[in-house]
């Protein structure tokens, strides 16, 4: 199977290779239709990366930091309930 095109662009903007949020974020996108794939241009793509890995930096697991980056889940409001001791699923829950 080939890599979707946004890939790489998504690997160099983000001076990453192969890490488990990238590959989470090309599945969450590959499962989207052509329309709603068409939809997320480049600088959306990697507004959507960033947010994934801000997310996995606060120690969420990747299929949760791609959730948390497709939702409007506030990251300020994350970063508060990590630094707090937050369980991370309880922060998911609540951020969902």
């Amino acid at each position: 199977m080939s890599r979707p095109a946004h890939a790489e662009t998504e690997r160099r903007f983000c001076g990453v290779a192969d890490s488990e949020v990238v590959l989470a974020i090309e599945r969450a996108l590959e499962h989207l239709g052509g329309d709603e794939l068409d939809s997320y241009g480049v600088e959306m793509r990697k507004v959507l990366l960033w947010r994934a890995m801000q997310f996995q930096e606060l120690g969420f697991d990747a299929e949760t930091s791609v959730a948390l980056a497709q939702s409007p889940a506030d990251l300020e409001q994350a970063r508060k309930l990590v630094r707090t001791g937050c369980p991370r699923d309880a922060a998911a829950q609540i951020l969902l």
